[in-house]
């Protein structure tokens, strides 16, 4: 009989209420989870895709080319154009997704991230390939790559903003 009372089944109707309003509340927020990892591919996908091809490069083995192998130190300057394009196109996603990323994100982005990912490399080619040797002067080579990325970056930043601004107000007469 007390189970009955109104205070009970209004206790009991809030709480299903509750319940349903919270298990819906999880599954828009797993959905938007899932935009949330698609935004983030959408955003960085030339930084995704120039990794992807960096490690797929790293961790193959590489047929010896005979001219190339005339030119002096062609293994670093191949690391260093790799990770310096690895950073450009960093900082390319960084512009082109038009998010208010604080400063320091940029920079884990545009620069912390391809040089872990060149040692990463490295130990990779080392440890885990018995084709590939891994070497600290490659490492070099790709932390000065994406360095040297820095003022590429802020240049391709530049002009591409200037474009836009052209493209939003055109000349007047």
């Amino acid at each position: 009989y007390d189970s009955l009372q109104p205070s009970n089944v209004t206790l009991c109707y809030s709480f299903r209420r509750i319940k349903r309003k919270n298990t819906i509340f999880s599954v828009l927020l797993r959905a938007n989870a899932t935009n949330t990892s698609m935004n983030i591919l959408k955003r960085h996908i030339w930084t995704l895709i120039a990794s992807l091809a960096i490690i797929i490069v790293s961790l193959i083995p590489i047929p010896e080319i005979k001219p190339l192998e005339d030119i002096p130190l062609m293994d670093k300057w191949t690391h260093f154009v790799m990770y310096g394009g690895l950073a450009c196109a960093a900082w390319f996603d960084i512009y082109r997704s038009k998010t208010q990323v604080p400063t320091t994100g940029k920079l884990l982005l545009a620069i912390v991230y391809p040089i872990l990912l060149g040692g990463l490399m490295e130990l990779g080619q080392a440890y885990l390939t018995t084709c590939r040797n891994g070497d600290w002067l490659d490492f070099i080579a790709n932390t000065i790559g994406a360095v040297i990325a820095i003022p590429i970056g802020a240049a391709i930043k530049r002009v591409l903003a200037m474009h836009q601004t052209k493209v939003k107000s055109p000349d007047k007469p």
